[in-house]
């Protein structure tokens, strides 16, 4: 499928545009308040609709790694934690700029740069495989549109007494034209391994929580062709998890999430040792109200839930973001 190209005018005015707005005072608090702009799922899994034509909105591939924020100072997670980066690595960002990327080491290896992440005294030879794939620019009170020009112009050396390391990316960014066109993408994308899609309005300004100008686009095609939206497989109750902060009628605690083991499926493959002895919590889908009951009649230990989730860990056999799909009666 052919691809329409954004054009990007060179527009210098624009960096001093975003450099000017960086001296108002709200920009003068800690780096620390920088957060990561969370999405709105594209498809509704309870109406079972998308959200939006997406038409004249932008699209990008959801790469699957890990989001970070450079602050102008430091690398730190989303939730504002320091990655521990080698220093040669960190000294080649900018310092005037503060980014928000995603580290990447490739397509289906989330597994492998969590790991590089998480380790706290950083492999020099590990981090030569790591990406930094920009998305927008978390101190900006300008357009994605304008951000995303800006971005350009910094990952190809063209701002001012800087010269971007090769590791430094730009997730590119292609038109919307038709909601067909869209999902026309998208499903090449998921083919090729792509963990899914980002919708963003090109007019909207970064937001440090979460909004409807960015959708987030991850389902699959089954071997049918058919669009699979979620993952389901059963799994049996084998423990709760209790609340440090929410109490039942008689001043308990109340169930913070279930502690779940798989059952054999065409996706779980109980041979398989990983799959056979991994456990997992699930609190998605369970309500305030389930949580603060008789938790232990409404789940008792031994019955069989649907766990509804977005795909299997191959490293670890654990779901990724399991909700509770209701009992299996």
């Amino acid at each position: 499928m052919s691809k329409i190209k954004i054009v990007i005018k060179s527009e210098p005015s624009l960096y001093q545009k975003y450099l000017a707005q960086k001296s108002h005072p709200i920009y003068q608090l800690p780096t620390t308040n920088l957060k990561i702009m969370k999405g709105q799922f594209f498809y509704n899994h309870q109406i079972e609709l998308y959200q939006r034509d997406p038409t004249g909105w932008w699209y990008s591939e959801k790469l699957d790694g890990v989001q970070a924020i450079w602050t102008g100072q430091e690398l730190v997670s989303r939730t504002n934690k320091p990655i521990a980066a080698p220093g040669w690595w960190l000294k080649q960002l900018p310092i005037n700029i503060a980014l928000a990327g995603e580290l990447f080491t490739g397509r289906r290896k989330f597994s492998e740069i969590q790991s590089i992440v998480h380790t706290k005294i950083p492999s020099d030879s590990a981090w030569q495989h790591v990406t930094y794939c920009l998305f927008d620019l978390p101190d900006s009170k300008l357009t994605f549109e304008e951000n995303y020009q800006i971005m350009t112009a910094l990952v190809k050396g063209q701002l001012p007494n800087y010269q971007p390391p090769k590791y430094l990316r730009l997730i590119p960014q292609q038109p919307i034209t038709s909601l067909d066109q869209f999902l026309s993408a998208h499903r090449q994308l998921v083919s090729h391994g792509a963990e899914g899609t980002v919708i963003r309005d090109p007019m909207s300004v970064y937001l440090p929580y979460q909004t409807d100008r960015l959708l987030k686009f991850k389902s699959q095609i089954a071997p049918d062709g058919q669009w699979l939206h979620l993952f389901d497989n059963v799994a049996v109750i084998t423990g709760y998890n209790l609340s440090e902060k929410w109490t039942k009628a008689d001043s308990s605690p109340a169930l913070k999430s279930l502690e779940v083991r798989w059952c054999p499926s065409d996706t779980i493959d109980l041979d398989n040792p990983i799959h056979q002895s991994v456990t997992f919590s699930v609190s998605g889908h369970i309500t305030k109200a389930e949580k603060c009951a008789d938790y232990t009649k409404l789940f008792p230990i031994g019955a069989q839930i649907r766990v509804l989730y977005n795909e299997l860990n191959s490293d670890s056999g654990k779901p990724r973001f399991p909700r509770f799909g209701g009992l299996v009666r």
